[in-house]
């Protein structure tokens, strides 16, 4: 019985040090862009939604990326595997992360 645990954790092991060893592991909110990828401090407007009426258009800098392959990753559900972290100024100092089509280049 003991052989066979043995072997199981062993096959099990195997089994997942290749993934492991091919997977990215980092903070998904990095400054290295993905290839295509706009870069650090273009200036962009995206629309904002401020309470339920209308989106206003905001201007600001895209100061990070949020890469989701990063491992472990969990997926954020509307939320493109590569987007950038904006901020657009806020009193607050919140800023904003958007989908790579939600951007349109000033």
């Amino acid at each position: 019985m003991r052989k066979f645990l043995a072997l199981i954790v062993i096959l099990v092991l195997a089994a997942v040090a290749p993934v492991q060893a091919r997977q990215r592991v980092c903070d998904p909110f990095t400054t290295t862009p993905d290839a295509g990828m706009l870069p650090i401090g273009q200036v962009v407007e995206f629309a904002h939604w401020e309470g339920a009426s209308a989106p206003v258009t905001r201007t600001g800098k895209i100061v990070k990326y949020y890469i989701q392959a990063c491992w472990p990753g969990v997926p954020v559900i509307g939320l493109d595997p590569q987007a950038y972290v904006v901020d657009y100024g806020s009193a607050d100092g919140s800023q904003v992360v958007l989908n790579r089509s939600a951007v349109t280049v000033r």
